[in-house]
């Protein structure tokens, strides 16, 4: 009997990390046997990248969408946007693949940087600083097939603006043909 979507199962997390795909074909999506969502392997980043990325980040903090999407669409973003050294990239990418999707394993957006699966070995959602909860970590790891990733829907894109977006003060008197 397979599992309901919603349901939990107890994998063996031991070497969770083994199991997951290390590369992805562009344009699509690594599924499992259940059709949820995996996310290609992140390592760990080490100290030294940790280093460089905190020594970035108290700066100014790096533009996720900028950095991973390739496009930030937030007016007067407040956000870096100023080339990231390789190690600030690869610890941006971890700090968010170990943040939970919002859509979860539903997710098929192709440039979609959070988590979907988690990627801690012997991690079940107890380990310190995990934010994955119990459904995300019964996830299946191995890929069975491979689906097209789809554009994001207005509604999408609306909702990451209005989330993302600061509030800018416009004065009465100016008019601006946008």
């Amino acid at each position: 009997m397979e599992p309901s979507p919603g349901s939990v199962v107890n994998l063996d997390r031991s070497n969770i990390s083994a199991n997951l795909p290390t590369t992805a074909m562009p344009g699509f999506i690594p599924l499992n046997k259940d059709g949820q969502r995996l996310d290609t392997y992140t390592h760990p980043p080490t100290q030294e990248e940790w280093r460089i990325y905190n020594a970035r980040f108290h700066k100014q903090k790096p533009c996720n969408s900028f950095h991973l999407q390739r496009i930030c669409t937030t007016f007067g973003c407040p956000f870096d946007h100023s080339e990231l050294e390789p190690e600030s990239r690869h610890v941006l990418e971890y700090v968010l693949k170990c943040s939970p999707c919002p859509r979860k394993s539903e997710c098929r957006a192709a440039d979609c940087y959070y988590g979907h699966i988690c990627h801690k070995d012997d991690c079940t959602g107890q380990m310190k600083g995990c934010r994955m909860k119990a459904d995300l970590h019964s996830v299946d790891p191995k890929v069975a097939r491979m689906v097209a990733a789809a554009a994001a829907t207005e509604e999408e894109l609306e909702e990451e603006m209005v989330v993302d977006a600061p509030l800018v003060d416009m004065p009465d008197e100016t008019n601006f043909l946008w």
